[in-house]
């Protein structure tokens, strides 16, 4: 049916084509005598679909291929006038199917397709080329020309008039017709190495090119770049012939950037004579800069001229990659580009602004994969020269310029460090926010965390070495280091503070360098540690600097912890059976030693701790101590809880890492410390009595919370009867003085300017005070809330540890559902909530750690909790988690006969059977599984499969019938069977199960209001 439609098809599309009367002199047959087959092809060929018409093109050529006698050929001569007459067709997808199928009858008929007849048939069906005027047969004349020149048919073996005819052609359509000209201008560049003969060249291309040189036609552009292009490409053919460069004569640059300038006719396209001009004039370094400088800078980058500024910004990606010379970047990067550039890139509005941020693109690309480390330089510098600057950011309102600077290599990151810390240095004029010496820190920071090779930490610890310096130190003017010297104006506290977090992050980044497994994680980190240490002792040695903390008590404590390091490093190079420890504590201490440079008070108290934890680890167990003693690892924790508190970026990161390498040494009780922490009732005893106000109480569900919202919104507009901020109120009496006094009184009180205007202060003075109030108990709260989250992330850690236990998990599960389920109230929590359902799935996927010593109540109690909460949530994700906690392999082995349970009882909801049910069908399914931690016995599975037996017969006589339920157990009885069977163990269901089946399955079947399909449950049950 669809062969006879597409015939159809076929026979009125052809109808409104030319038909041939009779064979003529080159035997091409009437239409009606060729292969039905290809006729009803050539509709489909056209379909905008490529798979279809991908495919009949191949069937197609495979019909010709199979034919070998002359009508073969006549079929052969036929679908190449057809496809070149089709090829004016504007009809859906004509011209790509047409031009597909000339190219590959070209290339497989060879013998059979003279080139000397395509080009007669182009001539008959497109006109001949001199006189071509109509739009679609040019296209046309172009997909011919494409198609000669992809076929390979062009060789050395080629007849000169072939030769000749195709050079006319492709010149024609370029010098003509403008819509096409590109187009020409690829196939040109494809034809020109086809021609590899100076006798050609002289006799096809010259004769013509050297006409035209002598009139205005060697102003198009179309000429320009056949010229160029031959002189770039084929130098050896333009020997003597001079006058092809006529358009890089100096005289000529005028008129050169007038043919830019109207070249930008073809946007957004660029033509490929811009790239052919930019390419010569670098050749030619002498003129180059004239020439950007006339045809590029003064035509194209102007205020207001969108189409020339869109040209000019794809010239910059056309010559950057041709240049080999920093006086070239100079000469590209010109202020009147960077002009545009930054207004364009700063107002989303502009015009150019895509363009500019395409152009961002093309140059932390392309400066990223360049080698040239002098070329990096010269164009990051450039961006810093006027008008841009070194807070281009700032100015183009953008993140351009840093991540720019963020791709260079390792030397050029040492070269512009190096330049960044000698602006820090010698500036003399800085504004009231230092917003210039603050950006040449971020700088140095961020350009220091792009390097990714330790073979580049050198570079990195000379610039941490000055981040440090200059955030703890002052420099006095004896000091002789060119990098090292007192800055020319004094440090700000505000700068200070930048210096210091950008330390940190540098800090924290080296530390993190190369390191792949734990072990050598921990060896890169004290290596980098005990070095920071030396260094920070040699500076308190150094006469030529003096610290600029307030506070100098820090420094017993620091030369108390380098003696400590001092002595663990000498105790570790000999070979110490407790080196993992000793490195524990090298990391400790250093991490210490560090933040004693921000809290003094608190950190020395600490150390005392972590002193005794040292001993005791590296030293063996205290003897005194009592048996019922913590072990020094869960005293540690202990100890990294108290730090967490800090809000140091670097501190917390030190102390996730320390914490890795003790994992292996916590016991139950360090798990009860995590556990601890994350519970919200204990927020007292970590932050000064601060109620957490913002996560509710974990009893509390979602509907108590819903109820809660509805009663508060619903007495908005109620008088007030809670109780009264007294304090509050006295404070606004006082402030408003005799206003308040005779706020009952008709008279009013008169004040003076100066006396409302005090009046105005106080009060504001008074409501300050009470927001401020507001302001640290929220920020409080954000600190309760990162705490938490920091100590998720540590039960992350020690979950990917392989030293957790199955007691220790279960430990964990309700603290953590508890977390999970709490945050979703208040909204802004969600960042908490996410993270414990991160672990709730981790959770899932451990494998391999049953323990035989757990008990089945403490399971059932999970398991009664977590089918609580999941009847409670509302939140999807939540959801997810928990029922993947529910078929967690594990737990679910060991509660096997609770599950069972819970399936078939009367007495339990239809939820939880429904959940019970897909436990077991999960626990079913993972028998056949290679990684099964137990198998179920058959004993097992024949009294599922016979509880499911029963539980059917009895439901089907329930007058409320749960189709559900019944569904999902005979879901259930299908799989123990089907494993069973795989057992080759003997269970049938007895005579007398059997007839009681059939009668109700039967007394079911009469009553259409049952929504179950009794042939279905007569096949499950009755078959087996």
């Amino acid at each position: 049916m669809h062969l006879k439609f597409t015939s159809i098809c076929s026979q009125m599309m052809d109808t409104t084509e030319d038909t041939m009367s009779s064979p003529d002199r080159k035997g091409v047959k009437r239409r009606r005598d060729a292969d039905q087959r290809i006729l009803d092809q050539f509709w489909v060929i056209c379909d905008p679909n490529q798979h279809k018409r991908n495919k009949s093109l191949k069937l197609i050529v495979d019909i010709l291929m199979r034919q070998h006698d002359t009508n073969g050929t006549n079929d052969v001569m036929y679908c190449l006038e057809r496809v070149i007459r089709g090829m004016a067709s504007a009809r859906q997808f004509a011209r790509h199917g047409f031009c597909v199928l000339l190219t590959q009858l070209l290339v497989i008929f060879e013998e059979r397709i003279p080139l000397e007849m395509v080009f007669e048939l182009s001539e008959r069906h497109l006109q001949k080329i001199q006189d071509v005027s109509n739009h679609d047969s040019v296209i046309g004349w172009s997909l011919v020309m494409a198609s000669l020149i992809k076929s390979g048919r062009l060789n050395a073996g080629t007849a000169d008039e072939i030769w000749d005819k195709t050079f006319e052609v492709l010149y024609s359509l370029g010098m003509s017709k403008q819509y096409i000209e590109l187009v020409v201008c690829d196939l040109f560049t494809q034809f020109m190495p086809l021609m590899d003969t100076k006798v050609l060249f002289d006799k096809i291309v010259w004769t013509r090119l050297k006409t035209d040189l002598k009139t205005d036609n060697r102003f198009k552009p179309f000429f320009i770049f056949v010229c160029l292009f031959i002189s770039d490409r084929f130098p050896k053919y333009c020997d003597k012939k001079g006058e092809i460069n006529f358009i890089l004569k100096s005289e000529t640059l005028h008129k050169l950037s007038l043919i830019i300038k109207e070249s930008t006719a073809y946007q957004p396209l660029v033509h490929p004579m811009n790239r052919q001009i930019v390419k010569h004039f670098l050749n030619n370094k002498t003129d180059f800069s004239k020439f950007w400088s006339k045809c590029v800078d003064d035509m194209l980058f102007t205020p207001n001229q969108i189409e020339k500024g869109f040209l000019g910004f794809e010239l910059i990606k056309i010559v950057l990659p041709l240049i080999t010379s920093t006086d070239d970047v100079s000469t590209v990067l010109s202020p009147s580009f960077l002009r545009l550039f930054i207004q364009s890139l700063s107002a989303k509005t502009h015009p150019l602004h895509s363009a500019a941020q395409q152009l961002c693109e093309f140059f932390t690309q392309f400066t990223k994969n360049l080698d040239n480390s002098e070329l990096q330089l010269e164009i990051v510098n450039n961006f810093t020269k006027q008008p841009g600057s070194l807070l281009f950011d700032i100015i183009s309102k953008s993140k351009f310029f840093g991540n720019l600077c963020k791709t260079l290599n390792s030397k050029s990151i040492d070269e512009w460090t190096r330049k960044l810390k000698s602006i820090f240095l010698s500036t003399n004029k800085v504004d009231s926010n230092d917003l210039f010496r603050i950006r040449c820190i971020q700088q140095i920071s961020d350009v220091c965390k792009s390097i990714v090779s330790v073979d580049d930490i050198e570079i990195l610890w000379s610039n941490i070495k000055f981040l440090f310096i200059y955030s703890y130190f002052d420099v006095n003017d004896d000091n002789e280091s060119n990098e090292i010297k007192k800055p020319a104006v004094p440090i700000s506290e505000s700068l200070r503070n930048i210096l210091r977090n950008s330390f940190r992050s540098t800090f924290n980044h080296i530390t993190h360098l190369g390191s792949k497994t734990t072990k050598e994680k921990l060896i890169t980190e004290v290596q980098i540690m005990s070095s920071m240490l030396e260094f920070i002792n040699d500076l308190f040695v150094n006469q030529n600097m003096t610290t600029c903390l307030t506070d100098s008590r820090f420094l017993d404590p620091f030369q108390r912890i380098a003696k400590e390091v001092s002595k663990l490093n000498k105790r570790l190079k000999k070979h110490s059976d407790r080196e993992n420890e000793i490195r524990i504590f090298i990391l400790l201490y250093s991490m210490v030693a560090i933040q004693l440079f921000e809290e003094y008070e608190e950190i020395d108290d600490i150390l005392k701790d972590v002193s005794e934890c040292m001993r005791r680890a590296v030293d063996g167990e205290s003897e005194g101590a009592a048996d019922d003693a913590p072990l020094w690892a869960d005293v540690l924790i202990d100890l990294i809880l108290s730090l967490l508190t800090k809000n140091s970026k670097l501190t917390k990161n030190m102390l996730l890492s320390s914490f890795k390498h003790i994992c292996g040494h916590i016991t139950n009780a360090g798990v009860q410390y995590l556990v601890d922490a994350i519970n919200p009732s204990n927020d007292n005893k970590l932050f000064g009595g601060i109620e957490d106000s913002d996560v509710d109480d974990e009893e509390m569900d979602a509907e108590e919370e819903s109820d809660k919202s509805e009663s508060e919104s619903e007495s908005e507009d109620e008088e007030p009867t809670g109780e009264v901020d007294e304090n509050f109120r006295n404070d606004v009496i006082n402030a408003l003085g005799a206003a308040a006094e005779n706020d009952d009184d008709e008279e009013s009180v008169y004040l003076s300017d100066s006396e409302m205007f005090q009046f105005d202060d106080t009060l504001a003075a008074v409501f300050k005070s009470k927001y401020s109030d507001k302001k640290e108990a929220n920020e409080k709260q954000n600190s309760i809330l990162m705490f938490r989250i920091r100590c998720l992330e540590l039960l992350q850690i020690y979950l990917n540890s392989k030293s957790v236990n199955m007691d220790q998990i279960l430990q964990l599960i309700q603290p953590i559902v508890s977390v999970a389920k709490s945050p979703f109230q208040p909204s802004k929590q969600n960042q908490l909530g996410s993270k414990a359902i991160q672990l709730m799935v981790q959770i899932t996927k451990i494998k391999d750690k049953t323990d035989d010593s757990l008990e089945v109540k403490d399971l059932k109690e999970v398991l009664e909790f977590l089918v609580t909460i999941l009847n409670k949530s509302n939140h999807l994700e939540l959801q997810k988690a928990l029922n993947s906690l529910f078929i967690w392999t594990e737990i679910g082995f060991k509660l096997w006969d609770i599950f069972v349970e819970y399936s078939f009882i009367d007495e339990i909801r239809a939820f939880k059977k429904s959940l019970a049910i897909q436990v077991l069908l999960t626990l079913c399914r993972t028998q056949t599984s290679k990684n099964k931690a137990i198998d179920l016995s058959d004993n097992q599975l024949t009294e599922v499969r016979q509880k499911c037996l029963t539980v059917v017969c009895s439901e089907l006589s329930n007058e409320k019938l749960k189709s559900q339920y019944v569904s999902e157990l005979l879901q259930l009885y299908d799989l123990c069977d089907k494993l069973l069977k795989d057992r080759n163990v003997e269970q049938k269901i007895s005579r007398t199960d059997e007839q009681e089946l059939t009668t109700k399955l039967k007394s079911l079947s009469k009553q259409k209001r049952r929504n179950l399909n009794c042939k279905q449950i007569v096949k499950k049950l009755v078959s087996s």
